[in-house]
């Protein structure tokens, strides 16, 4: 004889199923079967706040403070700011930021004096690295940039802070413009050919000369020549500017 069955609904699907009485009492039959236990459940769609439309993010974990669909509507909507609250431009913090900038004459670029990273501007804010330029670009336009976005130069001078050589771009825009302006490396590319090379043919003779007929130290070598220690050892040792 066929034991008493209960009708459930399955939780996932709606459908109807039946189950045994002892397995609702062990907290089972919650599902009709085991695809439906397995299936995630229905993620509610976002809503964009520029076009309204429904879109979906992936993964789940990416939700947190999404709030456009595509970089363009961001764009459209938010052009430079709404990344959170931005530095104060009249606090003591901005003012010691201004007093570490070297401004060249005319349309120059203003240079930043502080510590460097890969040629960038670094400075620390609540116990936070953060680049130079992008900190002049929050406070020179009282804004935060949006996640997804990055503060470009247009000068292609890292160390560059003047605000208005800085504008907002996509990791995308980056990349085209590097292209576009030459800045990518090519396999093949040598001495001042490669345009992530600091020092020009003359200045690497000059090194190896020092090095060949002195015995100074590589470090001052690299501060008569404005070259770092790896590169006048790369060069004393024929590692780099082998060509000539």
């Amino acid at each position: 004889m066929r034991s008493q069955r209960i009708t459930r609904a399955c939780r996932r699907c709606g459908a109807d199923f039946h189950v045994k009485p002892a397995e609702v009492q062990k907290g089972r039959g919650v599902y009709c079967s085991w695809a439906c236990y397995v299936t995630p459940p229905p993620v509610p769609p976002l809503i964009c706040d520029y076009c309204l439309t429904a879109f979906q993010v992936s993964p789940p974990c990416e939700r947190k403070g999404r709030r456009f669909c595509s970089q363009a509507c961001a764009k459209a909507l938010l052009p430079v700011c709404g990344g959170g609250p931005p530095p104060d431009p009249n606090g003591l913090a901005a003012f010691r930021f201004w007093l570490r900038v070297k401004k060249l004459p005319g349309a120059g670029c203003w240079l930043w004096t502080g510590s460097r990273l890969r040629g960038y501007g670094s400075l620390t804010i609540k116990q936070q690295r953060v680049r130079a330029h992008r900190y002049a670009f929050m406070i020179a336009y009282a804004c935060t940039p949006l996640p997804g976005f990055y503060v470009l130069h247009a000068c292609d001078t890292p160390a560059c802070i003047r605000p208005d050589h800085l504008h907002l771009g996509t990791q995308q825009e980056n990349i085209d413009e590097m292209h576009a302006r030459g800045r990518a490396y090519k396999r093949g590319m040598r001495g001042e050919e490669n345009p992530r090379s600091r020092l020009t043919a003359t200045e690497a003779l000059a090194i190896r000369h020092d090095g060949d007929t002195s015995t100074e130290s590589d470090a001052v070598i690299g501060r008569r020549h404005n070259a770092t220690v790896s590169q006048v050892y790369g060069i004393r040792h024929r590692l780099t500017w082998k060509h000539i």
